[in-house]
């Protein structure tokens, strides 16, 4: 049994005062790898096997916060989707011992929607992966609409969208994340995307973990 808390605060070290206060013995941070005033006992960086290193520069050029030869500064590389050899190698001579392990994501709760033409919207880091995981899993997706990462939806907005759905006779669904920042409009017709994360070799995978811990 682990006793769980979330702590929010604008800098991390407050938050991770608070954490020894309450006697957690293991802290989780969110984005935290170019957190650098921090001394960390692992770092675990994701890709995504559809866009990987992109064009290979940092931001704003590229989609990368650091160049890729920080990696070796990770013990872990969790790869979401296919898995990829070459990618791999380009890795591992980086630094020959890092771990890689593979992850997918699988969609519940949408079976209600299998026969119901779709208008997807999300406001998310790659909105492109919700919605190829979407007709990945046989729904019917005839509009997407593309907001930036972290996008403040307005009720304006949301009524935009209501409405366009209407005119093309679609069902409304978004990310789960999208709709808890939605959520207090009150939008019944706005349905959400359950997704779940399966990874790899899983007990390695913790094994990994605790073993830094």
């Amino acid at each position: 049994y682990y006793s769980k808390n979330l702590i929010l605060d604008k800098s991390r070290n407050i938050a991770l005062t608070e954490a020894e206060k309450k006697n957690y013995d293991i802290a989780i941070l969110d984005d935290g790898y170019q957190d650098y005033s921090i001394k960390k006992n692992l770092n675990i960086i994701c890709f995504n096997s559809r866009q990987l290193v992109g064009n290979g520069y940092t931001f704003p050029s590229g989609p990368l916060r650091e160049k890729l030869s920080s990696i070796t500064k990770n013990s872990v590389i969790l790869i979401n989707g296919e898995k990829n050899p070459e990618f791999e190698k380009k890795l591992l001579n980086l630094k020959k011992d890092i771990s890689i392990f593979y992850s997918n994501y699988k969609l519940f709760g949408v079976e209600n929607l299998k026969y119901n033409k779709l208008l997807a919207f999300a406001g998310i880091g790659n909105p492109v992966n919700f919605f190829n995981l979407l007709q990945e899993n046989s729904l019917n997706v005839v509009k997407e609409l593309k907001f930036p990462d972290h996008y403040n939806f307005k009720k304006k907005d949301l009524e935009k969208i209501i409405n366009l759905a209407k005119d093309l006779n679609c069902d409304l669904i978004t990310t789960e994340k999208d709709f808890f920042r939605i959520k207090h409009y009150n939008l019944d017709m706005i349905k959400y995307a359950k997704v779940k994360l399966y990874i790899d070799n899983k007990e390695d995978f913790l094994k990994k973990i605790f073993s830094k811990i």
